[in-house]
C-alpha cells in the first residue's frame, strides 16, 4: 500500500480505498497512518474516515489479532498523548482480545512488547476493566 497515494486519493476525491494484499494485513496500520496524516495537515475529515476504517477493520472477525498488536504502536507513536480518539480505540479492541491473545504464546510476547514500550497510557486503560468473556 502507498501511503502517499491513498492520502492524494483523498484528497482529490474525499475517501480513499483499500486493496488487500493476499495476507490482508496491515489494514488497521494504514488507516492509523492515514489519521496521523489527517492529524499532521489538519484535516478532520480524514481523521474522521480513518477513526471510522479502524473501527470497521478491527470489528471485522477476519482481522487477525496480530493485526490489532501490529497497529497500537503506531497509534501510540503517530498521536499527541492528548488525542484520545485512536488510542482508546485500540485499547478497547485489545481488551475484548485479549482471552485470545493469551492463549497464543506470539501474541502474548507482542502484547507485552507493545505494552512494555508505551506503558504509560496503554497499560492504565488495559487494567481499566476485565477482559472480555
Amino acid at each position: 500500500m502507498d501511503l502517499i497515494s491513498k492520502f492524494l486519493d483523498f484528497l482529490y476525491s474525499g475517501s480513499y480505498s483499500y486493496t488487500a494484499d493476499a495476507t490482508g494485513r496491515g489494514k488497521a496500520t494504514l488507516h492509523v497512518k492515514l489519521y496521523s496524516l489527517g492529524d499532521k495537515y489538519d484535516i478532520p475529515e480524514l481523521r474522521d474516515l480513518a477513526t471510522a476504517q479502524v473501527i470497521s477493520t478491527l470489528n471485522d472477525q477476519k482481522t487477525p489479532h496480530k493485526d490489532l498488536l501490529e497497529a497500537i504502536p503506531f497509534v501510540y507513536e503517530c498521536t499527541l498523548e492528548k488525542d484520545r480518539k485512536l488510542r482508546d480505540v485500540v485499547v478497547l479492541f485489545a481488551r475484548f482480545a485479549r482471552a485470545d491473545i493469551f492463549k497464543n504464546a506470539a501474541l502474548k510476547s507482542q502484547l507485552a512488547d507493545v505494552l512494555d514500550r508505551h506503558r504509560s497510557s496503554a497499560w492504565i486503560c488495559w487494567q481499566a476493566s476485565p477482559p472480555h468473556q
